[in-house]
């Protein structure tokens, strides 16, 4: 004996229904946007910091497992930046060597890594301080538009330039990274809003 299934009749939507929920959708979205908006650039910002530091923590790697000086610089008022090992032979803080190198390289090589931040995120400003700007002086990089910062230097022995790093969005919110010089620590510093710095 088989018992048989109820059926229920399933009403189907009318496009009106379809375009009012739609419409609402809209309505609550364009209501609710400039609420989120803040929050979503925040995250974007402080996602570009975090590579940033990423990049920064990589070139320390690199600059210990090759033995090879790397450069980290950037465009001013830009998104653009770019990674560079140094030609051979290698320099360390305050040290000296044969600077003798290929006329036609100009003392450098084409960087290893061009990369840009999202198009909202640009570097700001930068405080780095290191000792062996002599001989960085004979290491150039391609022309661009614009001019290249001073560079962030990761030394073979681990130690690196100390460095303050501020990037910057469309809605005039920063964000400061610092890296330590003796260490290669990174710190990664809150978002704060252009009111909040008091300018």
């Amino acid at each position: 004996m088989s018992l048989a299934q109820p059926t229920s009749a399933r009403r189907a939507l009318t496009l009106i229904e379809v375009l009012l929920v739609l419409a609402l959708l809209v309505m609550l979205a364009a209501v609710v946007w400039p609420e989120l908006e803040p929050v979503v650039a925040s995250l974007e910002l402080r996602k570009s910091a975090e590579r940033i530091r990423v990049e920064w923590e990589r070139a320390r790697v690199d600059a210990l497992s090759t033995g090879r000086t790397i450069l980290f610089r950037y465009e001013p008022d830009s998104n653009h930046y770019c990674l560079q090992r140094c030609p051979e032979p290698q320099f360390t803080p305050g040290g000296t060597a044969d600077q003798t190198t290929d006329s036609t390289s100009n003392g450098a090589e084409a960087p290893d890594r061009e990369a840009f931040l999202p198009e909202k995120i640009h570097f700001d400003s930068s405080e780095i301080s290191d000792n062996a700007t002599d001989w960085l002086g004979d290491v150039t990089l391609p022309a661009t538009s614009g001019e290249w910062s001073d560079p962030v230097v990761f030394y073979p022995d681990g130690t690196t330039s100390d460095a303050k790093l501020v990037l910057t969005n469309q809605r005039d919110q920063s964000v400061e990274l610092s890296l330590r010089g003796l260490t290669g620590v990174v710190t990664l510093g809150d978002v704060i809003a252009d009111a909040e710095t008091g300018s």
